[in-house]
């Protein structure tokens, strides 16, 4: 009894593995999706012996798990496709690559590999590659921008902003889809690299976007104060090729006050005078403000150089 249960309950294990992340997406037609190459081991699956592909999610909010390869004659051992295997030969951890899956049995298995190359920024935490936009005629009128991260695409919903009156004796505005970032909505093409930061959610929201570039090289010098929206706001005084840049922190107006962005005044915060850092600008009318601030990565000699050090 013992035993029936110990074999019942690997059994039971095996099928959550195999189905923990991708079986909801597979149906009886094929499958591809992008995934971040983990590793590979011999394991089994319907009482023969396998290779299975340990694999993590690309797109933020994924999961991963373990995909079965099919043995190239399913009636002979250990036998794993050659095209797969060859692809799993040359890559490490780490890598992307395009996973195209059928549904075998009720369980999805790899079809095929091939690596995937992103677009330059795609691979970035907030890049995105804009698909288009759509204006729906409602009250309130609502936006729609369509994004894609490795082919999987997401439909975000532009935010609604109220309007400001200029005239004290006209009505209050409706709320509209606001303007900054539909101006730059309808700047982009299909297939342009953009930033992108959106908030998850029932429907997620697309707070801010522009055309991606990388990040810039520089140094911190120190925190400061600068001159916008009729006060002091913080700021960041960096230096590039001999010049002194001082950066609005970015942020937003609340009633009148500036409330600058808690995520980068806590990532400036932390760096030291004279470091070598990597930002991010983004163009606000006439501000250039500070999006995002990190250390400059060490160069592999010199991390280790530190550690022998320590």
């Amino acid at each position: 009894m013992r035993q029936r249960m110990r074999l019942s309950r690997a059994a039971l294990l095996a099928m959550l593995v195999l189905t923990f992340c991708f079986t909801p997406s597979v149906r009886a037609e094929e499958n591809t999706r992008v995934m971040k190459f983990i590793g590979s081991r011999k394991g089994a699956a319907n009482g023969h012996p396998v290779m299975l592909l340990a694999f993590e999610s690309a797109t933020p909010g994924g999961r991963g798990g373990e995909l079965v390869v099919p043995n190239t004659d399913p009636t002979k051992g250990y036998d794993p496709l050659p095209g797969v295997l060859q692809v799993v030969n040359a890559s490490k951890k780490g890598d992307l690559l395009k996973v195209e899956m059928s549904a075998e049995q009720g369980k999805p298995v790899i079809k095929s590999l091939a690596p995937f190359t992103p677009l330059p920024g795609e691979e970035t935490p907030t890049g995105y590659v804009f698909v288009k936009s759509e204006k729906k005629e409602a009250k309130p009128p609502q936006v729609t921008v369509v994004l894609s991260k490795f082919g999987e695409e997401i439909t975000t919903s532009i935010p609604l902003i109220k309007p400001e009156k200029t005239d004290p004796k006209q009505k209050t505005p409706d709320p509209a889809p606001d303007p900054k970032i539909v101006g730059v909505v309808d700047s982009l093409k299909a297939g342009d690299v953009v930033d992108a930061e959106v908030r998850r959610g029932s429907v997620p929201t697309l707070v801010s976007i522009e055309p991606y570039k990388p990040p810039e090289n520089g140094k911190f010098i120190k925190m400061t104060e600068a001159d916008a929206e009729g006060q002091k706001v913080p700021a960041v005084e960096l230096e590039q090729d001999g010049k002194s840049l001082t950066l609005i922190v970015v942020g937003k107006l609340q009633g009148k006050k500036w409330a600058a962005d808690s995520k980068v005044m806590g990532e400036a915060r932390k760096l030291k005078s004279n470091s070598a850092v990597v930002y991010k600008t983004r163009q606000d009318g006439d501000k250039t403000c500070l999006k995002d601030i990190q250390p400059a990565p060490q160069a592999p000699d010199a991390a280790k150089s530190g550690a022998a050090k320590k």
